[in-house]
């Protein structure tokens, strides 16, 4: 996936010596390396989620969020860090996905807070962004429980201090707060129960862990390509990919409810208190009084919506029905084990068709993954930042654009390369219409 982005984006990486400091251009291409990495071992970090409910898409919600930021720079030719970041920042909260994805979001929130109008960063300035960052993610929760993205990020931001404080540059830093967020992942398990229980760290710290990985790497001119996996048999892809043991009780989880929150004077703590007061779970309530991005877990999303128009207009509301992708989790995981058969694992299920489902988004984007690697795409695109974000889509790309446009040929050929028998051409230009049809 995305080889020739890989390895472009390690030419343009290469120096002949380490890094010092980073400007805007080195910290968005550590971020599309982030993302990359990130999106590499997603279904990987799907498999882990059973905290704080066992639906499979924390990979997934994490992913979809970074890929939001990494939008708002792919094609910004800023230098200052702290413009990067602010953008990055604000397309992390328009597309924060899930608790995981949301609280990512406050953690490049407050990295872009921490960073205010550098220009550049040196290893102490990107350590105590970060420490920011930790700051803000735990700030958006009411009650923080350790052992989780929260122990992650802290641990990370602490590590990252200290190694800064040793006169590190930006290499070594970034390798000692992967070190300590390793470390810290594994020991979730140790902090939280149900992950020992379970047998799985913590997903929305491994996803963190991920993140951070991919920007050191991006530092250190490494390849962003994994290893191959073997896909001889699915029992080889069950094992990589083997799913924390959950048991779900009936009406256990309720709905899962994603807004934007748009107002004037909003007070982000007196709602947040007021969601968890509704008996919202899991809430998460970002952003500032103009503009907030509203996560919370509840039995009875209608209340929730309602609370919501009367403090402003709502845009891009989303609701999952949490019982119903728990139970498919669940069941999915007792297959691998052999507990249940393959063909119960997938039954139908009371919840599935309870009121306000609305088919699980997360589940509903997890079967558009699947079934995007057996219909190709070809992508005619322009610049390396959309290619880079096309191609981790698993497209194939033809370069091209306003006034550099391929011929029918060359979209032919480029369609008969994918390996699909049903392909979709996107040609993102008027001009290349004719020539697509």
């Amino acid at each position: 996936m995305a080889r020739n982005f890989f390895s472009r984006l390690t030419r343009t990486r290469a120096r002949p010596r380490r890094i010092s400091v980073f400007d805007g251009q080195d910290l968005k291409r550590a971020t599309l390396a982030a993302y990359i990495w990130l999106e590499q071992h997603r279904e990987a970090i799907n498999a882990l989620n059973v905290y704080p409910v066992p639906d499979g898409d924390t990979g997934t919600n994490m992913t979809l969020t970074l890929l939001a930021a990494t939008k708002e720079i792919a094609e910004a030719s800023d230098t200052a860090a702290c413009v990067i970041a602010e953008k990055l920042s604000r397309g992390a909260l328009m597309g924060a996905r899930g608790n995981s994805g949301s609280i990512l979001s406050q953690i490049l929130r407050g990295v872009s807070n921490g960073i205010e109008k550098k220009a550049t960063l040196t290893a102490n300035d990107f350590a105590l962004a970060l420490q920011d960052g930790a700051r803000a993610a735990y700030r958006c929760v009411i009650t923080p429980v350790e052992g989780t993205i929260l122990t992650v990020v802290r641990e990370a931001a602490d590590a990252a201090h200290q190694s800064a404080m040793r006169g590190s540059d930006m290499v070594s830093m970034l390798d000692d707060t992967v070190r300590a967020a390793k470390i810290a992942v594994a020991n979730t398990p140790d902090l939280l129960p149900k992950l020992k229980e379970a047998g799985v760290v913590d997903a929305g710290g491994q996803g963190l862990m991920t993140i951070l990985e991919g920007m050191l790497r991006y530092t250190r001119g490494e390849s962003l390509e994994t290893a191959a996996r073997p896909v001889s048999s699915t029992a080889a892809l069950d094992e990589e990919f083997r799913k924390g043991m959950v048991d779900v009780e009936e009406d256990e989880y309720g709905y899962e409810v994603v807004f934007l929150l748009e107002g004037a004077n909003l007070d982000v703590e007196g709602i947040r208190n007021t969601l968890t007061a509704m008996g919202g779970v899991s809430t998460v309530v970002a952003g500032d009084s103009s503009l907030l991005k509203v996560h919370t877990h509840t039995p009875t999303p209608g209340q929730i919506l309602d609370y919501g128009v009367s403090l402003g207009s709502l845009q891009d509301i989303n609701i999952e029905n949490l019982q119903a992708q728990s139970e498919r989790y669940a069941a999915d995981s007792k297959r691998q084990r052999g507990i249940i058969p393959t063909a119960a694992a997938h039954a139908p299920n009371r919840a599935s068709s309870a009121a306000f489902d609305t088919a699980g988004a997360g589940a509903a984007i997890h079967d558009a993954a699947q079934e995007a690697r057996t219909i190709g795409t070809v992508a005619v695109v322009s610049g390396e930042g959309w290619v880079g974000v096309y191609r981790g889509f698993g497209a194939t790309i033809v370069p091209g654009g306003q006034s550099m446009n391929p011929s029918t040929q060359e979209l032919l050929e480029a369609v008969e390369s994918c390996p699909s028998d049903q392909v979709i051409l996107l040609p993102n230009n008027n001009n290349i219409l004719m020539s697509a049809r």
